[in-house]
């Protein structure tokens, strides 16, 4: 069986999302060299189509990160640099409706390590297909969906191809979705997980039950949130036992100026505080982080003409010293083509660029 390309989209970036899928989002916030610092949906399941942040009608996107040397810039223009090894170079593949059909991801030698597909019928995904090399399959992912588009079984298949689990949802008359269960191949309940909702339709309660397999551990998540239905409040709690809390405040945008991350007995794991202009756009990011020691920093941003990221500079805290900076350069439709990144700690200059093909 032969398998040309695909996607690794859930950990990099956003998902176009039903409304099916309000309320029961985790958020996970990550820097990749496609798309900025992007907030993630890992919905459940309830994808209906995979995009990146891209600005125009794209077609395909290859994106490289380089050592580099001997940059040259000319008013706001990358113009030319000395390519190094290559640490990362990722292809992506899009529909006209800026669906994401499919990802070819490459080793350092510039051959195709992994890919993804992604298949569409009416506007809703129905298949993923990851591959090693291009064309031996590791598993393929098919979902089922209802007359009202609700999806309600979705199939997971080995390497050869053989259906190994099923995922069963269960929604009520508002079309929440109460409950997820996984099967086995024996048919047998291995994840069985509940999902309460307040009257505006915001998830307040996630229980992962107990069921009969061991390595399964019952899990709650209990969530609230304000008038304007942003999440403010979130814990984590792991066979009875508080393993974590996330507080959350936001300003009168909705965008969010302080999180914190506490652990099950209230001492301060982490914290962010954000600062915006005028137009709601973010101009500061501190940040604070205990773990083996504990890690300060600050992110100070400035912004071109356009209203597009400039330049990143971060900051130890402490001593008030920069140690990181990337620049960004775009091109005529908004979106940045390079991202020059200089980095004090290692004494390292990558470029990470980006060539864009428009329909």
């Amino acid at each position: 069986m032969f398998y040309n390309l695909t996607n690794h989209l859930l950990k990099q970036m956003t998902v176009n999302k039903s409304n099916n899928s309000k309320g029961y989002l985790k958020w996970i916030r990550i820097f990749v060299f496609v798309c900025f610092v992007v907030q993630v949906f890992a919905a459940d399941g309830q994808e209906t189509v995979l995009s990146i942040q891209l600005k125009g009608s794209v077609r395909r996107l290859y994106a490289y990160t380089h050592l580099a040397k001997d940059i040259v810039i000319n008013k706001n223009t990358l113009v030319s640099y000395e390519k190094g090894k290559v640490l990362n170079h990722v292809e992506y593949i899009f529909g006209k409706n800026g669906a994401l059909l499919a990802e070819n991801r490459f080793d350092d030698k510039d051959v195709i390590s992994r890919s993804y597909i992604y298949t569409y019928e009416n506007d809703k995904l129905v298949d993923i297909t990851q591959a090693y090399a291009g064309k031996f399959l590791i598993q393929r992912t098919e979902f089922k969906y209802d007359k009202t588009g609700k999806k309600y079984r979705e199939f997971v298949y080995n390497n050869k191809d053989s259906l190994q689990k099923t995922i069963v949802y269960e929604y009520d008359t508002l079309d929440n979705l109460v409950a997820k269960k996984t099967y086995n191949i024996l048919h047998w309940v291995t994840i069985d997980t509940r999902y309460q909702y307040d009257d505006r339709g915001n998830c307040i309660l996630v229980d992962n039950l107990k069921t009969a397999t061991y390595s399964n551990k019952p899990y709650q998540e209990v969530r609230r949130f304000d008038d304007r239905n942003n999440l403010i409040y979130q814990s984590y709690t792991l066979q009875d036992s508080l393993n974590w809390e996330y507080i959350v405040r936001y300003n009168k945008m909705d965008s969010l100026i302080y999180e914190e991350v506490r652990d099950g007995e209230g001492n301060l794991l982490s914290y962010s505080e954000l600062k915006y202009n005028k137009h709601n756009k973010r101009i500061l990011l501190k940040q604070y982080k205990r773990d083996i020691e504990i890690s300060e920093r600050e992110t100070h941003y400035k912004y071109n003409k356009e209203g597009n990221i400039h330049t990143e500079t971060v900051y130890d805290t402490k001593n008030k010293t920069p140690f990181l900076t990337r620049t960004y350069f775009y091109d005529d439709k908004g979106n940045w083509i390079y991202c020059l990144e200089k980095d004090k700690r290692t004494a390292m200059t990558l470029v990470h660029s980006r060539r864009i093909i428009y329909y």
